[in-house]
């Protein structure tokens, strides 16, 4: 028996003791590590064990990628089995979205293989990571800042991430699969050497990516450059030391999820949509028991920890009062008496033009409201105006004038934000304070009309203020302001 059987066996042993039959999906490149997963899968010895294959083309490397799906496709019918092959224009994507390259082709392949899984009711993903890829991960998440959860790496079994709605418009937001669907990495304890043996063995001829060569990349640059030279000239074997580390630390998370998970039956109250907590017992705890809760309260409603930053908790644990936009879709809270995260049931967009009373207030519906107060400029202070939060913008009275309109976006206008250099797409401002998509076309945008005479109802009008992310430089409050026109948005 080979050491890759080992490990596969140990992986189906370890976490799906009691079940007598498998229905795999498996991610399939057609480089050396993929083969050798699906090559050493199928001549494992289990009974009842359905196996099909995923191939997405990135139309990345031109002529080269559709070799590689044509190899994956020829290799899966020697083996006599289902090979599902589709390509995705990643570049386009990642361009559109301000992505990278990597990033997109993650997410074009968590889409195809979770629209697939969906389709043929299969509960198992199975990737071909291994202990290299377990070590050059950690050593990136060091250098881009982590937290305890990122030094537990790559698990070896976790939630399917949900995927991303952009790429599948008419897949269910929250099918029930989805909460039992798993991805599995049964290879994380092999190294990338022991891989490449395997295939020598068994006369496999992987396909060979070119681009993992090239130093374009940040994992590219840590395999090839930086890990090798601290092996060389500070630590020989960092990378077991690396890989020995995520395992310790995957083993300490699981204990302390655990206790977490504890704590947050016992403390959370908790709908389908919606996680609080009393703001009382929240404040309460510990900062490292309050972020614990926050993730626990994430992961029930979205099934993934996928996305989440530890960035997006901070506002949780040093804002009393605040609206905040997750990952994923989910609105984050705090009021006088809770503190929670949920998910809008129903996202309608934000149709027609509606007047905003100066002063007063208007309701958008998804719990959502702007509010006007006019205030002369004796009456507040320059330093209340620089430290406003994102969803209260000040602005010069005399320069909006009497009448504001709340509209949804229209497509490809511009505005230029308040310090910008210059004007910048509204949809791209929504992509970089991370409003997702299904929110898009419902978040309320601020504008003047054209028209002296009040409202029109025919122009777009100029944009005033884009709640919760910028306003617009031309309104801002200056020197010879002498109204101060206060506007809240309020989720």
């Amino acid at each position: 028996m080979t050491a890759l059987s080992i490990a596969l066996q140990n992986f189906f042993s370890e976490y799906f003791p009691d079940e007598s039959s498998f229905r795999v999906l498996v991610g399939v490149s057609g480089g050396p590590d993929s083969l050798a997963l699906l090559h050493s899968l199928y001549s494992l010895d289990l009974p009842q064990l359905e196996i099909q294959v995923a191939h997405l083309n990135h139309l990345i490397r031109g002529k080269r990628a559709t070799a590689d799906a044509t190899y994956v496709q020829e290799f899966c019918a020697r083996l006599g089995l289902i090979c599902t092959i589709a390509e995705y224009d990643v570049p386009e994507f990642a361009e559109n979205n301000h992505l990278s390259i990597e990033d997109a082709a993650r997410r074009a392949r968590f889409a195809f293989f979770a629209h697939l899984m969906y389709q043929e009711k299969l509960p198992l993903l199975l990737l071909a990571h291994n202990a290299d890829d377990q070590a050059e991960t950690l050593l990136l998440r060091l250098l881009r800042g982590t937290g305890p959860h990122g030094l537990a790496g790559i698990a070896p079994l976790a939630s399917l991430p949900p995927p991303d709605l952009g790429l599948l418009a008419d897949f269910p937001s929250d099918p029930d699969w989805l909460k039992q669907a798993r991805v599995g990495r049964p290879l994380l304890e092999m190294w990338r050497s022991e891989i490449e043996s395997y295939c020598a063995q068994h006369s496999l001829e992987p396909r060979q990516d070119e681009t993992n060569a090239q130093p374009d990349y940040a994992r590219n640059r840590v395999r090839l450059e930086l890990l090798p030279m601290l092996e060389k000239e500070y630590k020989p074997g960092l990378k077991k030391n690396l890989a020995r580390l995520a395992q310790l630390m995957h083993d300490e998370q699981s204990w302390l999820d655990d206790l977490t998970h504890r704590e947050f039956e016992k403390s959370a109250s908790i709908s389908p949509n919606r996680v609080e907590f009393e703001q009382t017992y929240f404040r309460g705890q510990s900062a490292a028991l309050q972020r614990r809760l926050l993730r626990q309260a994430y992961f029930y409603l979205n099934h993934s920890l996928e996305n989440l930053a530890a960035a997006d908790l901070e506002p949780f644990l040093t804002v009393e009062k605040f609206t905040a936009y997750l990952p994923a879709g989910l609105i984050a809270y705090s009021d006088a008496t809770k503190i929670g995260l949920y998910r809008p049931e129903v996202i309608q967009p934000l149709e027609g033009q509606h007047e905003l009373a100066l002063p007063g207030s208007l309701d958008l519906g998804l719990g959502w409201r702007i509010e006007a107060e006019i205030l002369l400029i004796e009456q507040i202070s320059l330093e209340t105006i620089k430290s406003a939060d994102k969803n209260t913008a000040y602005f010069d009275y005399e320069s909006t004038g009497k009448h504001l309109l709340i509209r949804a976006r229209q497509a490809g206008e511009k505005f230029r934000p308040l310090g910008a250099p210059g004007r910048r797409k509204v949809q791209d401002l929504m992509l970089d304070a991370k409003i997702t998509v299904n929110l898009r076309n419902s978040w309320p945008l601020v504008v003047c009309p054209v028209g002296e005479d009040g409202p029109s109802t025919t122009e777009a009008g100029k944009i005033v203020w884009l709640p919760g992310v910028a306003l617009a430089d031309e309104y801002k409050v200056t020197g010879q302001t002498a109204y101060v026109l206060v506007l809240r948005f309020i989720g």
